[in-house]
């Protein structure tokens, strides 16, 4: 069966080893396999697609709270929460090819806004 997308985050330790504190895992969403739905899929021993999964900073640590702490794995797991997403639509639906100037271009009812001159 794909399996539930699971995303950690990680800190490095005074010696430069990264550790994982905390971890999240979604229920709807799946990483995909090879073959989905197949035998080999449902008793899941398919081999998962191309997924790219790297862990992230630990927010609550960058916000400059113990990595033990309720209050640190609250606020980590709400921005692993986003970040699964923001990874999963990546993934999933390939990198958007509009960047920002084309999202302030919305903005203002503007079309087409880079010309030739790069301007």
């Amino acid at each position: 069966m794909c399996r539930k997308l699971t995303v950690i985050c990680q800190r490095l330790t005074p010696y430069g080893q990264p550790i994982s504190d905390h971890f999240y895992t979604f229920e709807d969403l799946k990483v995909p396999c090879i073959e989905p739905g197949s035998s080999a899929c449902r008793a899941a021993v398919c081999e998962d697609q191309n997924f790219q999964n790297p862990p992230t900073l630990c927010a609550g640590i960058a916000a400059g709270l113990h990595p033990q702490s309720e209050l640190c794995e609250g606020i980590c797991t709400e921005a692993l929460k986003k970040y699964g997403e923001a990874l999963w639509r990546v993934n999933m639906r390939g990198v958007r090819q509009k960047g920002w100037k084309a999202w302030i271009g919305g903005m203002f009812g503007v079309k087409g806004t880079s010309s030739s001159k790069g301007v």
